[in-house]
């Protein structure tokens, strides 16, 4: 099964059954330790406790390679840690999942000062500045880190096959709307 529908389906059996149901057993565990890590996807996230990839797409130990940062931006960090898990683990499908209510984009909407937050509201700001809902600004945060993560790893010959989502997880449905 590709990638995008072992999300999808995982997103429905987590809708639908409103519980995970991934591996986390002593035998997955010592097998991943033996065999290594083999994701099947990066996800790129916000590090909102409210946003969990593993249950949101029903995935067991060692299926999502996820990377947590507020507002799900990237810098030089994340996008290190994304060719790692396309080079080295040999992961071809990378997800920048954004979510509603997040903290980091109302920040960034708001006039307020972010105070040691700044740096990374401000560039969200520097985004989703023309934005005028929530909503909006979380679709285009989204489109903008995917962007990014696609021009950084461009000029990489064995990455060009690497397939790119973006999606916004509904914190109250549980829904993940793939854009």
């Amino acid at each position: 099964m590709d990638p995008l529908t072992r999300l999808k389906e995982g997103n429905s059996y987590f809708i639908n059954h409103n519980k995970m149901d991934g591996d986390y057993s002593y035998n997955i565990r010592k097998d991943k330790k033996e065999n290594g890590q083999h994701p099947f996807a990066v996800v790129i996230t916000c590090s909102d406790s409210r946003v969990v990839p593993e249950a949101i797409f029903n995935a067991s130990l060692a299926e999502l390679f996820v990377i947590r940062v507020a507002g799900n931006v990237v810098g030089e960090y994340e996008l290190s840690s994304v060719v790692y898990a396309l080079d080295h683990l040999k992961t071809d499908t990378v997800l920048v999942l954004g979510h509603t209510n997040c903290g980091a984009i109302g920040a960034a909407l708001s006039s307020h000062d972010a105070g040691l937050a700044s740096p990374l509201v401000n560039k969200i700001r520097g985004v989703i500045s023309s934005c005028k809902s929530e909503e909006e600004a979380t679709k285009i945060n989204v489109l903008n880190t995917l962007k990014e993560v696609k021009n950084y790893i461009k000029s990489e010959p064995s990455l060009i096959n690497t397939k790119f989502y973006g999606a916004i997880y509904e914190i109250d449905s549980g829904k993940v709307n793939f854009l």
